[in-house]
């Protein structure tokens, strides 16, 4: 039930012919319509049908478990209290929310109310009090569920129901504040080109409102849109692709397409160029996949051909991600270094001073190798390992404020371990910190030593191996 465009058509309409039911809820919002526009009145009073009625064969868990539980934490880690939701009307997102049970003071501005949105009202998840537009009302185009759901909303002015010409228009959208729209995928490009509704020439749902609430929350003071889908099909097939199939609609363009999240992580692709979104999709394909789309991509030069994928030749160890906090109170994000973080490192490197510079590479330099960058990022994690430290940790858009490494001699000698940290953030016991994790990961890998090469007058790092309570030597030179 709902209204839709109910009012528009009755507006458009030469003839109105309007179905009467003592079983339909009395809602608030655009729900009346003046008796004088009814032409013609049928009553009918069998009970509404549930959403199970309705569909009575359909399989609701399309995602896996494993799939779905990795995809619900980089998800919630985009969604702060607070904020305002716009779903789409896809199986896949409806997984998602009952996930939200932790959230605080969720609002409501979506298409459809469902089962489990309601769950969350009753419960307090959604309050709509933080809403800047709309404050504590939930706005609702139409509803499906049980019994229950009809009997919430009969003359309740908690909730609204509005056109869908209100609800999607994308002014009305951007003026809600802290707006997260989340809508699933089919397929996704490596330039970023989004298909929702069909795949080469078959269709697979019509035209909906994935694209207004994208571009919606794009527009919304602090909001978020978000791309969710597996990273293979049920077919097994790889969902990023190098190119759609011919044949496929193009829903959202690559310029609207921000936030990609898959079981394996989340791509932020907004304002990057062709080489970074490559990197940052293929870093969240499935790990079978990800060697072919990288080839795919150097052969049609959207990535530079030395690019070698090492990252991709082993199991990318999140094992070792963890939230840190300074002594100065500032939390972190440590994990370990990506073949996307290839830029990150640049502009870190780009925000040291020239005395940081030279106490690290010994000498004066003015901008890192492109062919450096690729080999502190784009590591084999069987051989080499480095560590960023990630600022704020809360986000997608972080900055590297700190890395940690080992670089393993091809020659057969020790590894050789070198560390830095920014210059605003020294201080803070964050190179202590990363030397200490970085020994505790040469443990578990089995590396028995390493070795690094100090100037004498580098307090800050003599101090870390002083102070660290591990057992080292040192070789003047």
């Amino acid at each position: 039930m709902g209204v839709d465009f109910g009012q528009e058509s009755v507006k458009a309409a030469k003839i109105v012919i309007a179905g009467i039911s003592e079983h339909m809820p009395w809602t608030g919002g655009d729900s009346l319509i003046h008796a004088d526009r009814i032409d013609w009145w049928v009553e009918h009073n069998a009970p509404l049908l549930t959403s199970e009625e309705l569909f009575p064969n359909l399989d609701r868990n399309i995602l896996p478990p494993s799939v779905l539980n990795k995809i619900v934490e980089n998800v919630m880690f985009e969604i702060p209290d607070g904020a305002t939701l716009k779903f789409d009307i896809n199986l896949a997102v409806n997984q998602l929310i009952p996930f939200l049970k932790d959230k605080k003071d969720l609002g409501l501005h979506s298409d459809l109310l469902t089962d489990e949105l309601l769950q969350l009202i009753k419960t307090g998840v959604i309050t709509n009090a933080r809403k800047n537009i709309n404050r504590g009302k939930t706005i609702v185009s139409h509803a499906t569920g049980n019994k229950a759901l009809f009997r919430y909303i009969h003359r309740n002015p908690a909730v609204e129901f509005q056109s869908l010409y209100k609800i999607n228009r994308i002014d009305h959208i951007a003026q809600q504040d802290n707006l997260i729209a989340i809508i699933g995928g089919l397929k996704v490009d490596l330039s970023g080109q989004l298909a929702v509704d069909s795949v080469g020439s078959r269709f697979y749902s019509g035209v909906g409102s994935s694209d207004d609430s994208i571009r919606g929350a794009d527009y919304s003071k602090g909001g978020k849109p978000i791309v969710i889908l597996p990273s293979m099909s049920v077919k097994g097939n790889s969902n990023i692709l190098f190119a759609l199939p011919e044949g496929t609609g193009v829903t959202i363009t690559r310029l609207d397409v921000h936030y990609v999240i898959t079981e394996y992580g989340t791509a932020f692709l907004f304002g990057k160029g062709i080489r970074e979104r490559c990197l940052a999709l293929i870093d969240i394909a499935h790990p079978d996949c990800r060697k072919y789309l990288l080839d795919q991509a150097k052969n049609s030069f959207y990535i530079h051909s030395e690019q070698s994928g090492n990252s991709y030749k082993s199991a990318y160890p999140d094992q070792w991600e963890c939230l840190h906090q300074t002594k100065r109170g500032k939390e972190v994000f440590i994990r370990p270094i990506k073949a996307v973080d290839e830029d990150n490192l640049r502009n870190f490197f780009h925000k040291l001073s020239d005395q940081n510079v030279y106490m690290r590479y010994f000498t004066h330099i003015r901008s890192l190798p492109q062919k450096v960058l690729k080999r502190f990022s784009d590591i084999d994690y069987h051989k080499d390992m480095a560590l960023v430290a990630l600022y704020p940790p809360k986000t997608t858009q972080q900055e590297i404020v700190g890395i940690g490494q080992w670089i393993i001699d091809e020659r057969g000698g020790m590894p050789e371990l070198a560390l830095q940290v920014r210059d605003d953030w020294q201080g803070q016991g964050l190179g202590k910190f990363l030397f200490l994790r970085l020994i505790e990961m040469a443990k578990y890998y089995k590396i028995i030593k390493l070795k690094a090469d100090v100037l004498s007058d580098n307090k800050a790092m003599n101090l870390v191996f002083e102070t660290a309570g591990i057992l080292y030597h040192k070789k003047p030179k």
